[in-house]
């Protein structure tokens, strides 16, 4: 795990990489049997470390030099259970430190949970697609996307399908192609056969003068959620289910830091 600083105003009371090595060794619920090396600018305690490198820019005969300033990295390194609890305490130190400038340009840490979150994700995500399109083949038939995908949803398979350059003229997987919240929305939002409002109102000009023409239209109106997945995925809470895998499925997709809550 690393963190690039800049001090630039000068505004912290670390001036050098040792003084701000010592700041650090001054947070008591970061070390149990610190041991501290001047020389290599480290604390060893166990089996983790933390090392400050000087980073500010250094001039010579072809590179004129910067303005001063105050620029370090802070390296932690160990075992994933070492340093995912401490990442938070090293940060929030820092930033009581008042240095201007904060970065995360190394985080194993999370690369290592987003990586075992993915499969997962894939998993549901492919799970639902593959059965979406069984489920709605059976009922509708081939025209069952152009019945149920918005204008949106049609045009980004469109575009996507240039990808599968392989498989993409062979087959129709534009159930594959759209994001992750699309593919939601298929399932507690879209209506089936009724998806503008030209759609509605053909349907309404089309509607018979008898009672139960309304009481018809008012059905064929529901969400896809309601009129086919009541059972099993209304009635299981699937929304709120799914939008907490998006959130997820966005910081992997985005490269987020991770904790392991997240996890």
């Amino acid at each position: 795990f690393e963190m690039l600083v800049l001090d630039p105003g000068k505004k912290t009371r670390c001036d050098n990489a040792l003084s701000l090595l010592h700041a650090l060794r001054s947070v008591s619920r970061l070390w149990k049997e610190p041991e501290f090396n001047e020389t290599d600018l480290k604390i060893l305690d166990g089996t983790w470390s933390v090392r400050v490198i000087d980073q500010a820019p250094q001039s010579n005969d072809e590179i004129p030099a910067r303005a001063a300033t105050r620029a370090f990295s802070i390296v932690l390194s160990g075992q994933f259970v070492d340093l995912e609890p401490r990442r938070l305490p090293v940060v929030e130190f820092i930033k009581d430190q008042n240095f201007e400038h904060r970065y995360i340009t190394k985080d194993e840490v999370s690369e290592s949970i987003a990586c075992e979150l993915y499969p997962y994700l894939y998993r549901v995500e492919n799970q639902l697609r593959g059965y979406l399109t069984r489920f709605m083949t059976t009922r509708f038939g081939g025209a069952w996307w152009k019945m149920t995908a918005s204008k949106e949803m049609d045009e980004k398979a469109k575009m996507r399908k240039r990808n599968e350059r392989i498989f993409g003229p062979l087959i129709d997987n534009s159930s594959f192609l759209i994001d992750f919240d699309e593919l939601g929305k298929l399932i507690f939002e879209q209506t089936s056969g009724l998806l503008t409002r030209e759609d509605i109102a053909n349907r309404v000009r089309q509607l018979p003068d008898e009672s139960g023409a309304l009481a018809e239209l008012k059905a064929e109106l529901q969400s896809n959620y309601h009129k086919f997945f009541k059972s099993a995925f209304a009635d299981r809470d699937f929304k709120t289910s799914w939008n907490t895998w998006e959130s997820l499925r966005n910081k992997i997709a985005h490269t987020n830091l991770f904790t392991s809550e997240d996890l």
